[in-house]
């Protein structure tokens, strides 16, 4: 009101000297900035009607939730982000939270004279809270800022709190017991079961980097008399996931023969897993480390070649509509095919790629496989099709020839298909 009176009256008196007439915009320039500086100022945020219970939520994660009212002391006419936090009585923060919450004028839940009034819910998990095992008297704080001012903490709200034992993410303890190893026609299948010191709700900040609920599973194949590592250029991984409740937990991996790198015939080969953190780079535990006999089948590496791959584009393809939950079977329409492609040796799927949606042209590039099996390839391209069939558009026979062979056939072409293919078959062991 002041700054409107001050205009009007420089409108009304206007400076004849064009100099005195500039210092005083200038003046009044700069009592403006400072005016509204000052109603910032004056705005102010306060917790109330704070109510703290501990709780565990269903997947087990224990902590306190909060409910509570945020007041502002004058309506506010800007969006406000407001985090909380936890500071002990030193002023250390020992938990801030992730999430950041919005406070905007149209959110409000109810209006008094004094203040804006804004309800909110929040869950603090211990095992974000940067403090050992023990009972502790904390201050809780709102931290409001808008997009230029902020606002500073709330008056501190005391809540007590009791932070059960939590552990790093480096030290956990596995515990390992081999049931069987189980060699199939081209695949070893490992069946184990673990037993795991803490699980991923006693791991501190696993809510925060869920990161931490994951290790890798390596196993390392060394030759019995040399110790050679025989899979040190593809490595068996499988990552595995922490669970919320159950200690003992079970796994069943199959790790294809070929990784041995073994000739044909039966060896001897140790077999290890090795536990690694979620970035696969620090080792956590070894597990076990066994001696097996193994009987290597022949294997053959395909090297197969897409280098075209196109549908007729005089046609136009079927296709189903599916609306979030509701799908309509009966509703068919044309359009672009969703065009991919599977390599056969009789019913067993060698390989299949990619789909590329709504494209006359498919899937492109070079992939390599391994197979023990020695008879004919079906290389079969299909449209994609979410609620039915797929529809088969080109079956393309490849004959294994030889033990050894490269494969560059013309352009193949059937009704709704053409591509050019080059494939190569050798063996690798």
């Amino acid at each position: 009101m002041n700054c409107i009176l001050l205009i009007n009256f420089c409108r009304q008196y206007r400076c004849i000297d064009t100099k005195i007439q500039k210092l005083f915009y200038s003046f009044l320039f700069i009592l403006v900035i400072s005016m509204s500086c000052n109603d910032l100022a004056d705005q102010k945020f306060s917790v109330y009607n704070f109510n703290a219970v501990p709780e565990t939520t269903d997947d087990n994660i224990k902590g306190i939730k909060l409910n509570f009212e945020i007041g502002a002391a004058k309506n506010i006419e800007n969006t406000c982000y407001v985090q909380f936090q936890l500071v002990d009585s030193m002023q250390n923060v020992v938990y801030l939270s992730d999430s950041v919450y919005i406070l905007q004028p149209q959110w409000e839940l109810k209006q008094t004279e004094e203040k804006q009034i804004f309800a909110f819910e929040h869950f603090i998990p211990f095992n974000e809270v940067n403090l050992p095992q023990g009972n502790y008297s904390l201050l809780f704080r709102a931290i409001v800022k808008d997009e230029i001012t902020d606002f500073g903490p709330t008056t501190g709200t005391p809540v007590q709190i009791s932070v059960p034992q939590f552990f790093n993410y480096e030290n956990q303890q596995f515990t390992l017991q081999l049931k069987n190893l189980t060699p199939l026609s081209d695949e070893l299948l490992v069946n184990m079961q673990f037993s795991l010191q803490f699980l991923y709700p006693q791991i501190k900040n696993s809510v925060s980097n869920k990161a931490y609920r994951f290790y890798y599973l390596d196993f390392e194949l060394r030759d019995f008399i040399s110790n050679k590592l025989l899979n040190s250029d593809t490595s068996v991984t499988s990552m595995y996931e922490l669970k919320a409740s159950d200690s003992v937990q079970y796994l069943v991996t199959a790790i294809p023969l070929y990784h041995f790198n073994k000739p044909k015939g039966k060896h001897k080969v140790k077999i290890a897993a090795v536990v690694y953190d979620y970035k696969h780079e620090k080792q956590i535990a070894q597990l076990f480390n066994e001696v097996i006999e193994v009987d290597i089948p022949q294997f053959y590496k395909i090297d197969f070649d897409v280098l075209f791959l196109e549908a007729d584009k005089s046609k136009l393809f079927d296709f189903s509509l599916a609306f979030g939950n509701s799908m309509f079977k009966n509703k068919k329409e044309k359009g672009y095919p969703d065009l991919f492609y599977r390599v056969n040796a009789f019913n067993e799927i060698l390989y299949e790629s990619e789909i590329i949606t709504n494209s006359y042209t498919g899937p492109t590039g070079i992939n390599s496989f391994y197979t023990i099996n020695n008879k004919e390839l079906m290389f079969t391209v299909y449209d994609f099709d979410l609620l039915k069939q797929n529809e088969v558009l080109g079956t393309f026979p490849i004959p294994f020839t030889s033990d050894e062979f490269v494969y560059t056939p013309d352009t193949l072409i059937q009704k709704n298909i053409k591509t050019l293919i080059k494939v190569k078959k050798e063996k690798c062991n």
